[in-house]
């Protein structure tokens, strides 16, 4: 779940973009402002200030990348060595986290009931909410309409607008609130209810995930139970045998961020996330699931006691691009 991808777009190094802004400053300055300039007689020597800033933006831009570039190198072979997290100052932060937030335990409910209530949680609340406005703003404008004097004085336009806006605000309303059912009801919970039932016993699933431990972060999560593993995120629930668990280890991702343009660079973040390698009768599969550093170093010490052994740390960087992949 959530397999790593190459990045599809290439993005230009941090000296070619410095010289193409510094190279395009002058000449975007005069075409959004000079034409405005020119026409109300202001002093040229503004746009020359304005392209000014605008090369001095590039230069922040690019010493804040290369600054944090240098320290990525630095985190890298600290992971790598695994300095950082061996080191007196991280575990004693793990040991607080873990004395804080311990693994919880899924809902006495069961596994369906706990997994459908967290994909709930994850449905934009506001598309409910704006349908019940819009019901409400229909009765509103249909008995402002109705009342209205000046509106009263063309009998036929007035029940046409005092019925025909409220009723299409109306549908609007509806539209959004069934769009908030469908998205709960097709749930990937009830897909995966479909799908693992043909080819595994989901009672036996249900009494491991209900007897296991969980940890979530954002909008993913992981149950270590006794005979299985499941994994959910935004895109659905996969489930994997505790016997068929090969390898565990930590990823630390650096994402790159960028403006619309993928041009100017806007800072870094770091992601972490749990690797889990499987190997079966049908083949390898690689799964990743995104928690917080001290969550995974939780889920490790619980899976090395299935996983033959844990896999050194993975660093990987990647941009955050602002572009759709075609479709194949």
């Amino acid at each position: 779940m959530s397999r790593r991808k190459k990045q599809k777009k290439p993005i230009a190094s941090p000296l070619a973009r410095l010289i193409a802004g510094i190279l395009l400053s002058p000449i975007f300055t005069y075409l959004l402002f000079g034409k405005l300039f020119i026409s109300i007689s202001l002093p040229l020597w503004i746009l020359g200030v304005i392209s000014g800033v605008m090369i001095t933006y590039f230069i922040y831009g690019y010493v804040k990348e290369k600054r944090n570039d240098k320290k990525f190198k630095k985190i890298q072979g600290d992971i790598y060595d695994n300095c950082y997290f061996t080191s007196s100052e991280w575990r004693e932060k793990y040991l607080e986290y873990v004395q804080k937030k311990p693994f919880k335990v899924p809902n006495k409910k069961g596994m369906k009931a706990d997994l459908t209530a967290r994909y709930r949680r994850m449905q934009p609340h506001w598309l409910w909410i704006m349908g019940l406005f819009m019901i409400l703003l229909a009765v509103f404008l249909y008995d402002s309409l109705k009342n209205d004097e000046d509106l009263n004085e063309y009998p036929i336009f007035a029940d046409i607008f005092a019925c025909v806006i409220p009723l299409i605000v109306v549908i609007i309303g509806i539209y959004l609130i069934l769009v908030y059912i469908q998205n709960i009801r097709f749930s990937p919970v009830k897909i995966f209810y479909s799908d693992t039932q043909e080819y595994a016993d989901i009672a036996d699933i249900e009494r491991s995930y209900e007897n296991g431990v969980m940890l979530s972060h954002k909008k993913a999560g992981i149950n270590i139970g006794i005979k299985y593993t499941l994994i959910y995120n935004q895109l659905g629930v996969c489930l994997i045998k505790n016997r068929d668990i090969k390898k565990v280890s930590r990823h630390v991702v650096r994402q790159k961020k960028y403006d619309t343009y993928d041009f100017f660079y806007k800072g870094d973040k770091y992601v972490h996330q749990l690797y889990i390698l499987t190997k079966d009768q049908f083949g390898v599969e690689e799964y990743y699931v995104e928690l917080n550093e001290f969550q995974v170093e939780m889920a490790i010490s619980e899976l090395l006691k299935y996983a033959e052994f844990c896999e050194e740390n993975g660093v990987f960087g990647e941009d955050l691009l602002h572009y759709k992949p075609k479709n194949n």
